[in-house]
């Protein structure tokens, strides 16, 4: 739709609309980026090493090779040997929105080395032995994204813009720059309200890792203690493709009334963002043996500053039926850093040596309404209300088993997680189920070979923008192969 009015056409910057990008939507409220941003980095979707990963989050009741390292520090003096593992992993993230009755499937596939460390325990006797541990591995994989298609009747993306918008101050506003709005009576209003064709795209890539090294320490001969230190890197890419389209031709007429001249054909809207990843925590542990058969033990999670440089850019086009166009390419903003506090989390587990099988168990909670951000492009104030607003403490339990079977060189491992949203409304950031499937063959008594299937499902309501949303149903295919070796 054009007008006939002059626009004064000043390059400012978009400063009234911000992107959610964690779930791949559109805008909201500012302080939302960094709520997703705290979420996307405080609940990775790896696992330490394929054995630890078909345990899932029971892992942490046993605790009792180079994995404990990250979950519980104090399973360290648990290995009889130094200890050296690699492992590879390969993702595979499916996909599929429903949008007004349209569902569209997206597949991502994603390899790469999932893990790399060495253990060194010394024996000084009964008490006193002490283990050392460090490695490489990669705590999350970005690796996905969504393909929305449908005929929204009930809002758009163009409307979004417009709502609560004060005439007065229009420079920077899309839908101002694009000629798809204009001040009717003092009002800023859009015919373009609904009944247009939509098309979204987005792709994730991009990864979180992790340098670590840690401590166990066996402080009786039933208790140890433990402490790792965790070096966190890296980034991760966003890019997202909107198209709203008069597919009708419903937008072709003169309405001298409120708009003139009204010929909307299309809208695109490009925006990719681009995030640089540092930070750091803190685990600390105990674990108590009670006897050979029984384990119970618990860790603390403190994690340390975290900072993200975060750059973003936006690109605007608006075609018309008459067959010209305008665009509308506010300047890139500089880039800006942000400064996170993420919740601390608190993890109790237990296992216990069965007629042959050990059984194990573990739950984790995370208080999320104690995120905390900083920087002088943010609102700090804004978000710490939208997390005490719109987060809860999240839960995460799970129960596995793992059988050695008798006079052959094969173990057999299983698991179920859950973890809770981490949104006051569960629908908004949606149930996690994790099913694992793994086992391994000892190629001689002290290597084995390890392999993990890993299935995490998840449905819940992803927005668009304010007033729309869609159905998304995802699944993370994770398959990883591990050659552990003890000397």
């Amino acid at each position: 739709m054009k007008t006939n009015r002059t626009k004064n056409k000043m390059l400012a910057l978009l400063v009234s609309v911000s992107i959610v990008i964690a779930i791949g939507v559109l805008p909201l409220q500012s302080q939302a980026v960094y709520i997703e941003d705290a979420l996307r980095y405080a609940q990775p979707n790896g696992f330490l090493t394929p054995r630890a990963g078909a345990l899932g989050i029971a892992y942490s009741g046993i605790a009792d090779d180079y994995a404990a390292l990250y979950t519980n520090p104090a399973g360290l003096t648990m290995l009889p040997l130094a200890e050296f593992s690699v492992s590879g992993q390969f993702n595979s993230y499916n996909s599929t929105a429903t949008h007004f009755g349209t569902t569209t499937p997206v597949n991502r596939t994603s390899p790469f080395l999932g893990h790399i460390g060495v253990a060194f325990p010394v024996r000084v006797g009964d008490a006193g032995n002490y283990t050392i541990a460090f490695g490489y591995s990669r705590e999350g994989d970005f690796a996905g994204g969504d393909s929305v298609v449908g005929f929204n009747t009930t809002s758009s993306l163009i409307n979004s813009w417009v709502l609560g918008q004060n005439s007065a101050t229009l420079n920077g506003n899309p839908a101002w720059e694009l000629a798809l709005a204009d001040v009717v009576n003092g009002r800023f209003i859009t015919p373009l309200r609904n009944n247009l064709q939509q098309s979204v795209s987005t792709r994730e890539r991009g990864a979180i890792n992790n340098l670590s090294i840690g401590l166990g320490v066996d402080v009786t001969k039933n208790l140890s203690l433990g402490l790792s230190f965790i070096g966190t890197f890296g980034e991760y890419n966003y890019r997202r493709v909107f198209q709203e389209s008069d597919a009708q031709n419903r937008y072709t007429r003169l309405d001298s009334r409120n708009l003139t001249d009204i010929d909307f054909q299309r809208l695109q809207a490009v925006e990719f963002i681009d995030h640089s990843i540092g930070g750091s925590k803190l685990v600390a542990g105990a674990q108590m043996r009670f006897g050979d058969n029984i384990r119970a033990g618990v860790s603390f999670t403190l994690p340390l500053d975290y900072r993200i440089i975060e750059q973003i850019s936006n690109s605007n086009v608006a075609f018309f039926d008459k067959g010209d166009s305008l665009f509308y390419n506010p300047n890139d903003p500089n880039s800006q850093t942000i400064r996170f506090t993420i919740p601390w989390s608190l993890n109790v587990g237990v296992s216990a040596f069965v007629a042959g099988i050990t059984f194990t168990g573990s739950a984790e909670v995370t208080d999320f309404t104690s995120v905390r951000a900083s920087g002088t492009a943010i609102d700090a104030t804004a978000i710490q209300q939208a997390a005490t607003t719109l987060l809860t403490t999240q839960l995460k339990a799970g129960v596995g088993a793992e059988y050695d079977i008798p006079n052959m060189p094969l173990v057999l491992r299983g698991s179920y997680s859950y973890m809770s949203s981490p949104y006051v409304k569960s629908e908004t950031g949606g149930v996690t189920s994790i099913i694992g499937a793994g086992g391994g063959f000892y190629v001689t008594p002290n290597s084995r070979l390890d392999a993990v299937y890993r299935l995490s499902l998840r449905t819940f309501s992803n927005l668009l923008y304010n007033g729309a949303a869609y159905l998304s149903n995802q699944a993370l295919h994770q398959i990883a192969v591990q050659y552990v070796v003890r000397f």
